[in-house]
């Protein structure tokens, strides 16, 4: 658990594994809301979730369940005034292209217009990477995950809070 969360506080949770379609994904308990699964094939997958933090007895840790998948990264993140009682609720999700190792990752294109909405964007590959932020993003992590003397499986997770147009993203 990220340190001072508080109620009304949003959890982020990035999720990035090997074997793409087959492993499955158990959150802790049935608050974890799922936002989306990507699967890249049987390659690589990244699974996000979301929870509204409603009292003071959260555990000091959270527990996700990965079954068949030899090598992962996770990462969470605390955001602190989200409009969690928006009526479309506090979370908006778009995808980008998914595909080949050739592919060069773009961020959807979105327009913010507001001072507090943001962007948020997780990035993931089977091979050591990394990305470079695009102008108005900060990096949050950019993780090479090494496990069985092997680079693999990064994640990285870039927020933009300023209005205007995300831009493109360009894998190096």
């Amino acid at each position: 658990r990220p340190a001072n969360t508080q109620i009304g506080d949003l959890l982020i949770v990035g999720l990035m594994f090997e074997k793409g379609q087959a492993p499955s994904v158990t959150p802790p308990d049935n608050s974890w809301k799922l936002i989306r699964r990507v699967n890249q094939s049987n390659q690589v997958a990244m699974v996000t979730y979301y929870k509204v933090i409603t009292s003071n007895n959260e555990p000091a840790s959270y527990g996700f369940s990965i079954s068949q998948s030899p090598k992962w990264t996770i990462g969470i993140t605390r955001v602190t005034g989200a409009d969690i009682a928006h009526p479309n609720g506090p979370i908006e999700a778009s995808v980008g292209a998914s595909g080949s190792p050739s592919l060069t990752a773009t961020i959807p294109t979105i327009n913010t217009s507001a001072c507090n909405s943001m962007v948020m964007t997780f990035f993931t590959n089977k091979k050591d990477a990394t990305w470079t932020a695009p102008s108005g993003f900060t990096e949050v992590y950019d993780d090479p995950n090494n496990q069985q003397g092997l680079t693999s499986n990064m994640m990285a997770f870039l927020i933009k809070t300023d209005p205007g147009a995300t831009g493109n993203l360009i894998g190096r």
